[in-house]
């Protein structure tokens, strides 16, 4: 996003809230939505998104949150699940993804998936 010249234009920022405090310390995630659905959730994927735009005043948001490989503090999630929500004018819009690969490719199909996510919100084809 940030390797155009002028991004600074159209992207306000980005937050990485890795483990779960910080989702709900920094951004203000109801702690008994990570109890009761996990932070792998849409849930929690909802309300990541939800705070995100309403933190950075922008016209979208888009929240990812998803275990990528074994272990951590969500250890009994499924291997690449993933859960994202992006949030703008028409509301919160969210899709579950299975990856089925090793943690490096997750993660790079999770950003690909995340761009197409929000580009899919912005032109009404969510």
């Amino acid at each position: 996003i940030t390797q155009v010249q002028g991004s600074s234009q159209y992207f306000d920022g980005a937050m990485v809230p890795y483990q779960s405090r910080l989702k709900t310390s920094v951004l203000a995630v109801d702690r008994q939505t990570i109890e009761q659905h996990t932070a792998i959730s849409e849930e929690t994927a909802i309300e990541l998104a939800v705070n995100a735009r309403k933190m950075f005043g922008s016209d979208y948001s888009l929240s990812v949150t998803g275990q990528l490989s074994f272990g951590g503090e969500d250890a009994h999630i499924q291997k690449g699940l993933v859960w994202m929500a992006v949030d703008g004018d028409k509301g919160v819009k969210t899709k579950k993804f299975q990856f089925h690969y090793n943690r490096h490719l997750n993660k790079e199909l999770a950003a690909h998936m995340g761009m197409l996510m929000i580009w899919k919100y912005i032109n009404d084809k969510l």
